[in-house]
């Protein structure tokens, strides 16, 4: 049982043998190992456990090295956390391996919460054998959610992504919602508040405690809302005037650093500006928003409603397209993908010019 260390280099100098097969184990993980037959195939193995359970990975080159000895790792880890289960898994017993297998290696934090949090609404199939999944019990659950279209999207999109991991690890044959679309057709929003609907929003928002200051940040910095949710203390910068995210909240996952012209709130030494009853960032968005509407005297406008009418009314003052992206913290529009590895102009000044003309034309307002 010959052992070397597996690099890139070494697999592809490996000398297959003239009659039987022969197994390199690395050095560096224990049981994985490329198998090289006389006719020169490679494959990708691992052997783990008391038994001695040998697993093919995949095949050389179309499996690289590094791809191998993550799923290998996987292999691993799935066996650590719970044996050698059978392949007839529970739907709980598949989602808990889910969530620490892929949910929270290949997600950013914002991400993974969301994940999570909409899979949740699946918990009642928790004890349901894979086995026994029927399409029907999956879309009942997507059904009740019929009069929130953009609701149920997001929790199928979700539920079918956890399904299609399901069938890769060989727990299900086949996806059940495979040939099923998603419940809802939503289009494109198009919404712009009017002048007349930015004043009542903005006198509400101010008598309206937590979340109408969440609101009047959100309107002010024209950023989304999961990242006025998340801002802590250590985000500004008051020498610089800025406030600044870190890429792992930030769709674009990049860094996100955003001139303020005023705040909304008197930040804490330390901390969130916004926690929950638990100390974590604020999560309750349907209720007061009905609340603020009714108040307001609005219908039919979302937070992210306010970026578009903020972006909307900054060009119609004659701010430059590329300088609006930077505020929304847009990874394309006027600028390509290519021209966004190159310029890296921050573009502080200008971006801090559009936001305090933006000031100015709400704080008239009221």
């Amino acid at each position: 049982m010959p052992t070397t260390n597996l690099t890139d280099i070494a697999v592809r100098q490996l000398k297959p043998p003239a009659s039987g097969q022969i197994t390199y184990y690395d050095d560096n993980l224990k049981g994985f190992g490329i198998r090289l037959s006389p006719g020169g195939t490679r494959t990708w193995v691992l052997v783990y456990g008391p038994k001695r359970k040998r697993v093919k990975l995949g095949t050389y080159p179309h499996l690289s090295l590094a791809k191998a000895r993550e799923k290998a790792k996987d292999v691993l880890s799935e066996y650590q956390l719970n044996g050698e289960k059978p392949k007839n898994l529970t739907w709980g017993e598949a989602k808990d391996l889910y969530e620490k297998l892929h949910i929270e290696k290949n997600n950013r934090p914002v991400t993974q919460r969301d994940t999570k949090r909409l899979l949740r609404r699946f918990d009642t199939l928790r004890d349901t054998n894979l086995a026994d999944l029927a399409t029907g019990d999956v879309l009942a659950i997507v059904d009740k959610l019929a009069d929130r279209p953009g609701s149920a999207n997001h929790h199928y999109v979700a539920v079918k992504g956890f399904l299609n991991w399901c069938v890769g690890r060989q727990y299900l044959p086949y996806n059940p919602l495979s040939g099923t679309k998603k419940p809802a057709r939503v289009n494109s929003r198009s919404r712009v508040l009017s002048d007349e609907e930015l004043k009542n929003v903005l006198a509400t928002a101010r008598t309206s405690g937590k979340y109408g200051e969440i609101v009047l940040w959100c309107l002010y910095t024209l950023q989304r809302r999961g990242q006025i949710a998340h801002i802590e203390a250590g985000f500004f910068n008051f020498t610089a005037e800025t406030i600044k995210w870190p890429a792992a909240l930030m769709k674009g996952n990049r860094d996100h650093e955003l001139p303020y012209t005023a705040l909304q709130s008197n930040v804490p030494d330390k901390g969130l500006l916004f926690p929950n009853a638990e100390g974590n960032p604020w999560n309750a968005w349907s209720k007061p928003h009905r609340d603020l509407l009714k108040a307001s005297r609005t219908t039919g406008w979302t937070l992210h409603d306010l970026r578009r009418t903020g972006a909307t009314r900054l060009a119609e003052m004659g701010h430059a397209p590329h300088v609006i992206e930077r505020i929304l913290a847009h990874s394309s529009g006027t600028l390509t993908p290519l021209a966004l590895i190159y310029n890296r102009a921050t573009y502080l000044t200008e971006m801090r010019e559009a936001l305090k003309a933006w000031q100015v034309y709400l704080d008239k307002l009221h």
